[in-house]
């Protein structure tokens, strides 16, 4: 087992050995410390896994980064939703509708809400994922893949209607055929989760303007 501060690492047979019923368990009690399973990524994403875990230790969490045979699965002290949530809470609605409606129509941001009422089932709850979210996710993926990000949103959207956090950025992630853009999308979206209401705020702003001269199906190159 490897420490870094307040990041530990550990094989799954380790764990396995001190911990009973590992395997199966969203919560467990490891050298005095409550943790929460929180993520589970592919060992292609081994940076993003290690990246992920320091950033929320700085913030006072404990993380334990698990090693199995073909993932790496993230624990930590604290549950990763309720920030998001006390965060987004935050956030003024004027900010989230700050972009232009040609910018968002760029990046196929535009009626995310309206088309899943649409295609819900009756008595069908949609997911309690903000809309920030998943249109930050949107434009994360844009500068990926290009205009049909908007498709593979509404798609996981459609297919998966209870989806959680983690469920979207690991199924849009999938969409992304070269390892390392998938990686840069890990990393960026993760970084919307835990970054501080201003910095998302930032992040918005911060967007290039919308060219006419090149097309709607173009897109604004990342810094």
């Amino acid at each position: 087992m490897k420490e870094r501060s307040r990041v530990l690492v550990i094989a799954a047979e380790e764990l396995r050995s001190k911990v009973i019923g590992y395997g199966s368990a969203s919560e467990l009690m490891f050298e005095g410390k409550q943790f929460k399973r929180v993520l589970s990524l592919r060992k292609l994403f081994h940076k993003v896994a290690i990246d992920y875990c320091e950033r929320e230790s700085k913030t006072g969490r404990f993380c334990l980064l698990v090693e199995e045979e073909t993932l790496f699965t993230v624990w930590q002290t604290e549950p990763l939703l309720e920030p998001i949530r006390s965060q987004s809470a935050k956030i003024n609605s004027k900010e989230v509708e700050a972009l232009p409606r040609h910018q968002q129509n760029q990046l196929g941001t535009q009626s995310i809400n309206s088309s899943r009422s649409q295609n819900l089932l009756p008595g069908q709850k949609t997911t309690a994922i903000e809309t920030w979210f998943i249109e930050r996710c949107q434009q994360a993926l844009a500068y990926q893949v290009g205009a049909i990000a908007s498709i593979y949103v509404q798609e996981t959207l459609d297919k998966f209607p209870q989806i959680t956090y983690h469920r979207l950025i690991s199924e849009l992630a999938a969409k992304i055929s070269d390892p390392q853009k998938a990686e840069e999308f890990w990393q960026e979206v993760l970084t919307l989760i835990t970054a501080p209401v201003k910095q998302k705020s930032s992040q918005t702003q911060a967007i290039a303007p919308f060219n006419p001269k090149l097309g709607s199906n173009s897109f604004p190159l990342k810094p």
